[in-house]
């Protein structure tokens, strides 16, 4: 139930979240950073799933490595040691999922960027017994010119109608304050499975990842979205949205500093303040 689109071009790699964490019936239960900067990294580490886990994973990534490839190649029992270490009890409440998706964009000679999923490896294995196209916990999985999280899936059909007449442009046209926020945007307006209720919102937060570092901006507000309500996208109309944004030269951007030590543990407060949500 959340949103991240990587954008991989030729000197930059870019990754779009949303902001909403959500309860159980769907009420937005506040907004946070679901991606982090780790300059000594060289990159930025976005996780999908229940919000607790972000600041447990950030703080081990950047904790246990000091360069992007060493990281890489030691991410996947660095997280499969971080799991079966974890009690679930701190990362959710009753009977939600404790698995998640780790995003990952950085620099390794080039723009490079990846995911990686956690999850129990038994339940996994009963769960996709037969599916071929299942990725197994716990193994990287490149990330290409264009990466959605499809959860909610956009349809051919809506993505069509958002982007005609000219269509989605070629990765190295994109430019991803516009694009980037459009395809939240159409992603906003669809519902997770049969509940009804919209997932993507608060604001969207674009981090670019080049030869000179990682770079954090506040790119698009949603000021309608409310703690303790549901979220419910206005009506757009695609072309007039689009014509604004390009005629304005791109959104006005706000600076998000990078964390420190210090900013992660108030991260972690200001987490368990909100609770258990997704």
């Amino acid at each position: 139930m959340s949103a991240a689109i990587m954008l991989k071009q030729r000197d930059s790699i870019h990754l779009m979240v949303d902001a909403a964490s959500y309860f159980m019936d769907g009420t937005v239960a506040g907004f946070l950073d679901k991606c982090h900067a780790v300059p000594h990294l060289h990159c930025a580490i976005a996780t999908l799933g229940p919000s607790m886990w972000v600041p447990i994973i950030v703080d081990a990534i950047s904790d246990a490595f000091f360069s992007y490839d060493e990281m890489k190649a030691g991410i996947a029992p660095l997280l499969t040691e971080l799991f079966k270490a974890t009690d679930p009890a701190t990362v959710i409440d009753g009977e939600v999922t404790i698995t998640t998706d780790v995003w990952i964009i950085g620099w390794s000679e080039e723009p490079d960027g990846f995911t990686i999923g956690m999850d129990d490896l038994d339940e996994w294995e009963r769960r996709e017994a037969g599916n071929p196209h299942a990725r197994r916990p716990f193994q990287i999985e490149p990330l290409h010119e264009l990466g959605i999280n499809l959860n909610p899936c956009p349809s051919g059909e809506q993505l069509f109608e958002a982007f005609r007449p000219r269509g989605l442009p070629n990765p190295d046209e994109m430019i991803p304050e516009i694009d980037l926020v459009q395809l939240l945007e159409v992603q906003r307006r669809l519902t997770f499975r049969d509940q009804g209720w919209h997932f993507i919102g608060g604001y969207g937060l674009l981090t670019s990842v080049t030869a000179s570092g990682v770079h954090q901006r506040r790119v698009h507000d949603w000021p309608e979205d409310k703690f303790g309500e549901l979220i419910e996208p206005r009506p757009i109309n695609w072309q007039q949205w689009r014509a604004e944004r390009e005629a304005a030269s791109g959104a006005k951007v706000i600076p998000m500093p990078t964390l420190n030590r210090q900013q992660r543990r108030a991260m972690k407060a200001t987490q368990r303040q909100m609770g258990r949500a997704l």
